[in-house]
């Protein structure tokens, strides 16, 4: 799959929208008001549907279903397709995961689960600043976070977390924290090998 970068960002928009009628009719209070969103959802759809990006919307459609039929699979399919060990699939496909997961998983798209990526992105960040000896395990890092803090995939609501966390010191603290751990224990690991090629 190939778009165009600011395409896929408005696609990512309209699907979180779509996911969350889609999980809002499920509270309807009556048949009137499911019916009601229902339409909304698909007017934010056929658009997609009917488009030249038809393919994506479509994966988008099918991995919702996917992630509501077996988390449990979907969550190792996300986590193989971060650390890129799912080959033939590409930035659009993975993003489409990561975003999927975000919004269909409970544990995913309230403050813990944004919690947990920010933590995880500033390990990232650390272990790159540290110096990653091994190529390969290199590159696994960047990817992973690239697709980690790539915001299209993120719901609306840790938008909003994001923005009050840059402003409170005890969360910049906490991340400042984490990166430089994960920095320091990269920096150890490197003078391990150093030390270990060296003998």
């Amino acid at each position: 799959m190939t778009m165009n970068r600011e395409i896929e960002q408005g696609m990512r928009r309209h699907a979180s929208a779509w996911i969350q009628l889609q999980d809002a009719v499920a509270h309807g209070e009556n048949e009137v008001e499911r019916e009601h969103l229902l339409r909304r959802a698909e007017a934010i759809a056929q658009p997609w549907r009917d488009s030249a990006y038809r393919p994506e919307w479509l994966y988008l459609q099918n991995l919702l279903a996917d992630w509501r039929r077996a988390p449990q699979v979907m969550q190792q399919l996300t986590e193989q397709a971060l650390d890129g060990d799912i080959g033939d699939l590409d930035d659009v496909e993975v993003r489409s995961l990561l975003q999927v997961r975000h919004l269909a998983d409970e544990n995913e798209r309230g403050v813990e689960g944004w919690q947990r990526t920010q933590d995880a992105i500033c390990e990232l960040q650390g272990r790159l600043a540290g110096g990653i000896c091994e190529t390969a395990v290199r590159e696994s890092v960047r990817f992973r976070l690239r697709m980690l803090d790539d915001r299209s995939t993120w719901p609306p609501q840790w938008l909003q977390l994001q923005l009050q966390a840059e402003r409170d010191p005890r969360h910049v603290a906490r991340q400042h924290d984490i990166y430089e751990q994960a920095r320091q224990a990269a920096l150890d690991e490197g003078e391990r090998i150093q030390l270990s090629e060296a003998v």
